[in-house]
């Protein structure tokens, strides 16, 4: 079963270990060997375990173009340093048998963990930010080592070697390491106190827990060293690999983005005065020693010359701060400027709402589009100047904007004398994780609305009369017989075309063609107006009308009217035209049940018509 790794779930783990690693120690008190060689090789497996958590660390570094080292690239080269000293301390106890030489090869790769830290934790504190601090955090990172090299000099190591209690270099090398924590845990104050936003709060308080677990463990140590001496199975052994364990757990976290918020972060004061105190401390110190040691004073001296050689560096680093403020802010003048021209000069409607929908921008365009100035938009609720079916479809768009997802739509305004059509683009304006409002851009759609229209409009009528053309009469015509069948009720057919036009055309032209044409729609529509039905140009003069919600007598009259209409004397382009119509009719359901056999039928009428001297109206008779 694949469990994938989580950071609780590391941390449990960790803790979990460590306590399965006390059981051990606990239970074979008593049994030198057993406890020996259990513990170094629960020790190596602990470390493995956080090594395969770092593991990706070193895969993503191989695989990156930037080949740019990471934090967590130190930690793991550190955590390797810390199992191959495991591997040797293993090496000689069990299976040489032999004491583990100490100083040693051991304590190499112990002490090359506490560099490898030192790198990643001076890393992350000097690369994101100025060319002066890794000189700084150099300085620094010296001062507390000195400081803390001095005052064990003087509290312990001067006492025990005047007792002749210690060699040296053990005590050397026992020192180095809660040194070296220490400057462990300078490296990671400063991370928090520089900037909460170089990593997240999960991960560096794991890293500040792990450091402090070993600073124990390792002050435990030298403790143990300087007195009644160090073996393995000792209770703070487990803590070595909690600490390891801890660390390497906080990588999980390190993809979780650091809380912020609006309000200044409070970066405190602690790390800046951290030095000072080290050699205000050493000064107090030399005033107070009453053994007037030589090196107490050599420490004071040179830790106040690196002092001000650091202020130097302050110094140099507050003149390119400053240097770089003035950078950024012409920067942002322009910047500002930039967007204030792109914003005001914008050919479309650009604006801006607050999460509570209220504008608290709008360029020129967008005012002159909706009629009002500048002031009278701002402030506004958005809301307002839409219907209520838009403003639904606007509150469907909210919860995807505020999930950070562009949504774009068409918006209709109705103003005082005409129709805004706007297609609109919203953005939506996160700060900090947070939704805060809308940019919106509205581009002005109207001409193209309105060009969509007459397209549809010609695409269902014919250009010359206006009227609808065989396509839109086809249509509509099915869904009448459709609806008809339902209802049990007869829709009429009439197919019209008009007597002579042929010889009409070519006698006077086809410009005098068209006029009658265009009269004799006109005409048709003052018939038909009013009644349920549809009038189309299907071609040249031939005409197709149908009618519904009507009977048979009213046809007729209908018939009649259109006939006597239609033959009065037409005077078009300058000229006297007579002609009169050869009018079909077919009757659904009776003379057919389809769209084209009634069209069919009801032309057979009319050439009925025409054969019996043109000029009048005919039903259609299958006889």
């Amino acid at each position: 079963m694949n469990i994938k790794m989580t950071g609780p779930k590391a941390i449990g783990f960790s803790v979990l270990f460590t306590l399965i690693y006390y059981v051990w120690l606990l239970s074979f008190r008593s049994h030198p060997f057993i406890l020996t060689l259990g513990g170094n090789l629960l020790s190596i497996g602990g470390i493995l375990i956080a090594l395969v958590w770092l593991w990706p660390s070193l895969t993503h570094y191989a695989q990156s173009n930037k080949k740019e080292p990471t934090l967590w690239l130190f930690i793991f080269w550190g955590t390797a340093s810390v199992f191959l000293a495991e591997i040797t301390w293993f090496y000689y106890e069990n299976i040489l048998a032999v004491e583990v030489p100490f100083p040693g090869l051991a304590d190499v790769f112990y002490l090359l963990q506490l560099f490898f830290y030192l790198l990643a934790v001076g890393y992350k504190v000097v690369h994101p930010d100025r060319k002066y601090s890794l000189v700084k955090f150099l300085f620094d990172l010296l001062i507390i080592m000195i400081v803390a090299t001095i005052l064990s000099w003087h509290f312990i190591i001067n006492p025990i070697i005047a007792a002749n209690e210690l060699p040296l270099a053990e005590l050397v090398v026992s020192i180095a390491y809660p040194v070296g924590d220490l400057l462990l845990m300078f490296g990671l104050i400063s991370i928090y106190y520089l900037s909460k936003r170089l990593m997240s709060n999960q991960a560096l308080l794991l890293l500040f827990i792990g450091i402090l677990v070993q600073v124990f463990a390792d002050s435990s140590y030298l403790y143990l060293m300087t007195s009644t001496g160090y073996d393995s199975g000792a209770l703070i052994d487990p803590l070595f690999i909690l600490a390891i364990l801890l660390m390497a757990s906080g990588y999980y976290y390190k993809d979780v983005e650091p809380k912020t918020s609006h309000e200044k972060l409070n970066k405190g004061r602690l790390h800046y005065l951290l030095p000072y105190a080290n050699v205000l401390l050493l000064i107090v110190l030399l005033f107070t020693d009453e053994r007037q040691d030589p090196i107490l004073l050599l420490g004071s001296i040179l830790t106040f010359f690196l002092i001000l050689i650091r202020q130097v560096f302050v110094l140099l680093e507050n003149r390119y701060l400053i240097h770089e403020y003035e950078k950024k802010t012409v920067e942002l003048e322009i910047s500002e400027q930039r967007y204030k021209s792109l914003f005001n000069y914008h050919p479309d409607a650009v604006f801006s709402v607050n999460a509570d929908g209220y504008f608290t921008s709008v360029n020129r365009k967008g005012a002159l589009l909706i009629g009002l100035t500048e002031d009278q938009i701002i402030g506004a609720y958005s809301l307002s100047f839409i219907d209520e079916a838009q403003q639904r479809t606007m509150a469907g768009h909210l919860d995807y904007l505020v999930r950070g997802e562009t949504r774009s739509h068409e918006l209709t305004f109705r103003l005082t004398n005409t129709t805004l059509h706007l297609q609109l683009t919203l953005i939506p304006i996160i700060v900090e994780g947070s939704f805060v409002g809308i940019f919106g851009i509205g581009k002005d759609i109207t001409k193209q609305k309105e060009q969509e229209k007459q397209v549809r409009h010609l695409a269902f009528h014919d250009s010359l009369t206006g009227l609808s053309n065989r396509l839109r009469f086809e249509r509509k015509l099915k869904r009448a017989l459709e609806q008809a069948e339902k209802d049990q009720e007869s829709i009429y057919v009439c197919f019209l075309d008009l007597d002579n036009f042929k010889s009409i055309n070519d006698n006077n032209g086809h410009r005098v063609g068209d006029q009658l044409l265009i009269e004799v729609a006109r005409r048709l529509r003052v018939v038909i107006d009013g009644r349920e039905g549809l009038i189309s140009r299907t071609g040249g003069d031939e005409f197709v009308i149908y009618l519904s919600d009507i009977d048979r007598k009213e046809v007729i009259n209908l018939a009649e009217t259109l006939v006597d209409v239609l033959s009065q004397v037409y005077h078009v382009a300058g000229k006297t035209i007579l002609t009169s119509p050869s009018l079909g009719i077919a009757i659904f359901p009776n003379d057919a049940t389809n769209y084209q056999a009634l069209v069919d039928r009801a032309d057979e009428a009319m050439y009925q018509v025409k054969a019996a001297g043109k000029g009048a109206y005919r039903f259609y008779d299958r006889e």
